[in-house]
């Protein structure tokens, strides 16, 4: 396994226990997982600058736990790689919902603070006439982020797997089967809708 330090005799045996509904292996994957998906949430961190400030790493594993087991209930017997992007996977889109909220929040404690500041000064005169929010830089990692999860799956794990997570162009041709030129062909389609969609709001710029 690459990420996950977990013997993968014990993966597949959890993984077919899982897939025939039993609840204690589910238990036992959850647990040999958790500190893993730790590790993948705290070194994502610093690819969403919202979260950084005010989620726990922690909780996002706990969060991401959550969602990585709804979706093995849901799904047929998993290889223990197609295990592991499926973890990684649950722990971006946490973070990518955490930096939803995270910039909702911002927003409205932006309003708010907006609001005391004119009631202050209303004897001051008549209120400036409002100018469109130029987009942060936080706005925009969070519209690359959603831009990024409504990809097609080949160009959205592409990107995914070499952005967030550091894999390199002959470890994802190996999860996929293909070579690493097909690789590098899905990974600049992704890079280039980006371009494309974003133009110069694009952080990655």
């Amino acid at each position: 396994m690459r990420i996950l330090s977990i013997d993968e005799k014990e993966l597949n045996h959890w993984l077919e226990g899982i897939s025939n509904g039993c609840r204690e292996r589910e238990q036992d994957l959850m647990s040999a997982v958790m500190p893993s998906l730790g590790l993948m949430a705290g070194r994502m961190l610093r690819r969403f600058p919202k979260v950084r400030e005010w989620a726990e790493v922690d909780d996002i594993a706990q969060d991401a736990a959550i969602r990585l087991l709804r979706a093995l209930r849901a799904m047929p017997k998993l290889t223990p790689d197609h295990f592991e992007v499926l973890a990684l996977t649950q722990v971006r889109r946490q973070l990518h919902d955490q930096a939803r909220q995270a910039g909702r929040k911002m927003k409205s404690d932006s309003k708010d603070m907006n609001r005391f500041s004119l009631e202050d000064s209303a004897d001051e005169g008549p209120e400036p006439a409002e100018t469109p929010a130029e987009p942060t830089f936080l706005d925009r990692w969070s519209d690359m982020h959603e831009l990024v999860e409504k990809m097609p799956v080949r160009e959205r794990e592409a990107f995914s797997l070499t952005f967030y997570h550091n894999w390199t162009t002959p470890q994802i041709a190996e999860l996929f089967q293909v070579d690493d030129r097909t690789i590098r062909r899905w990974y600049e389609a992704a890079c280039d809708h980006l371009r494309q969609t974003m133009g110069s709001e694009n952080p990655l710029v």
